[in-house]
């Protein structure tokens, strides 16, 4: 009897081919076995596999330039920027207006106000190709800014690990302060990136090994400029001083670092006479209130109070990290940064002590969680999610208060002086010298000309004097370096005429003709 073989069934089986995923952190390619369709299952590819393999294709350099214009984009979008001529810091504002007029062919503000700081070499394509727009000012400090933060994410990751450097840079690109720079175009985010592209120039110029190559005149370059901003600058050169004494090339190669970083800061010094248009000895505490919470323009308050909490967190995370911060030369540089930088205190300063506290304080915090040895996502994290959590929030509050600000056009006490003169001087209708404390945002708001305070006069009579030719004066009267010049002016009170007073500021109106009271013009 013939017996027939059963067949042998067909099994459900999926063919495979191969992916490859280029890994960028570790600079190798992945390989992937992707399951086709089978016509004879109705199960498919996951989808996270194609967009996995799609986004693993896109270059590195897109994906940076898609996450700063999404960015940027949102910023614009909530309206986070102002676009008037208010709410600059001063050495901005002179390195604006030389930029601008050397684009015009023509250089008096560096006879009026002196040489502005090195940043008006940055602002070089401002002046080509958007002369006097303050939008182009306001992206190219955005651009600043992102820059800084990416330079400062390769460091923690490579110092610290990836969930530091993300979570940092992160609450970086949405913290308040950062805002507040690029809206006054301070020093903060140019300190920031000078830092860190120190840090690769010296890695740079150590692997050519050439003595006197462009890698080591561009690091010359940039330790000039990081000087000429803020007394916080002079932990550039001498963090790179120290790096090298410590660990040289050669001999030869040390003399020569060492030399050039020397000559470079004395002959900035010497060129700028200091840092003159800085604002000295302001309160340390009420400018790391800026790390947190950065008040309002037109807010008023004992904010030093408000600083007390993060100045303390701050003090705490050095203290406990001061030796792996100093064991690094960018560490090294914020450190040395936030102590020279103290004795001109403000949101620049502060912003260097915020990067601190948000990479090596969280890095320490991370390190304190796990010590507790506790299991589960909150045992691990808890207290890291809770520190981020808060600060986010207030973060995206604060940001709030500022758009809500921006919108109103609130202005601060010195900006209401400068706005109140522009609508002065525009009934005038006339052209009108102004005689201002900050002579580089008067001239930025007003269009008219205007000059600095005048040298200390020996009477209220020669004031009057130096004052020849001027219509108005804008000045702090309760700055202690004003103490004459207010004195004096009270003295004048039949030759100027008070306009407005405010906190910060006060306009008086120069009248040439002495005005008679009116018994001396009855009885003379």
């Amino acid at each position: 009897m013939n017996s027939t073989t059963a067949p042998t069934p067909v099994k459900n089986t999926t063919t495979c081919k191969q992916a490859r995923i280029y890994d960028h952190d570790r600079g190798t390619i992945l390989r992937y076995d992707l399951p086709h369709k089978n016509p004879l299952r109705k199960d498919s590819t996951p989808t996270w596999y194609y967009l996995h393999s799609m986004l693993a294709r896109i270059p590195i350099q897109f994906k940076i330039l898609l996450i700063f214009l999404s960015w940027g984009g949102l910023i614009l979008f909530f309206h986070l920027l102002r676009f008037d001529p208010y709410g600059i810091e001063e050495p901005a504002a002179r390195a604006l207006l030389l930029n601008w007029t050397v684009a015009d062919q023509v250089i008096n503000p560096i006879v009026v106000f002196g040489l502005p700081d090195l940043r008006v070499l940055l602002f070089a394509p401002l002046g080509i190709y958007w002369t006097g727009s303050i939008v182009a000012v306001k992206v190219f400090t955005l651009i600043i800014v992102f820059a800084a933060c990416l330079m400062l994410y390769r460091w923690a990751r490579r110092l610290m690990n990836e969930e530091v450097a993300l979570i940092g840079t992160g609450l970086l690109l949405i913290a308040p302060l950062t805002f507040a720079q690029v809206n006054a175009i301070g020093v903060g985010p140019f300190l920031l990136l000078l830092f860190a592209l120190g840090q690769w120039l010296d890695e740079k110029y150590r692997q050519t090994q050439r003595h006197l190559g462009g890698w080591y005149f561009l690091q010359m370059i940039v330790a000039a400029i990081a000087v000429s901003l803020h007394p916080a600058g002079l932990a550039y050169p001498l963090a790179l001083m120290w790096e090298w004494y410590k660990n040289p090339i050669d001999k030869r190669h040390r003399i020569h670092v060492m030399a050039g970083l020397g000559i470079t800061t004395m002959l900035i010094l010497i060129l700028r006479l200091g840092w003159p248009a800085l604002q000295w000895g302001n309160n340390p505490m009420a400018a790391l209130t800026d790390l947190v919470y950065v008040m309002g323009p037109a807010s008023k308050g004992p904010t030093w109070v408000l600083g007390l909490i993060p100045s303390g967190i701050l003090v705490l995370f050095v203290l406990s990290d001061l030796r792996e911060l100093f064991r690094d030369l960018l560490g090294r540089m914020l450190l040395g940064g936030l102590l020279f930088g103290v004795v001109a205190a403000g949101p620049g300063w502060a912003m260097l002590g915020l990067a601190i506290m948000l990479y090596r304080g969280l890095f320490k915090l991370i390190n304190v969680n796990q010590g507790l040895q506790a299991g589960g996502l909150m045992g691990q994290r808890g207290m890291v999610l809770v520190a981020v959590f808060v600060l986010a929030t207030t973060y995206m509050v604060n940001d709030k208060v500022q758009r809500y600000d921006i919108r109103l056009g609130a202005v601060s006490p010195q900006d209401d002086i400068i706005r109140t003169l522009s609508g002065e001087l525009e009934d005038l209708k006339k052209p009108a010298v102004t005689i201002s404390q900050w002579p580089g945002r008067t001239l930025l708001a007003t269009k008219h000309t205007a000059f600095p305070l005048p040298p200390p006069a020996p009477d209220a009579q020669a004031l009057f004097k130096n004052l020849h030719g001027a219509r108005f004066l804008v000045f702090n009267p309760y700055d202690k370096s004003n103490a004459q010049l207010t004195r004096q002016v009270s003295e004048l009170a039949l030759n100027l005429k008070t306009i407005m007073v405010r906190p910060d500021a006060v306009l008086v109106e120069i009248v040439d003709t002495p005005k008679k009271d009116a018994s001396s013009a009855k009885h003379p």
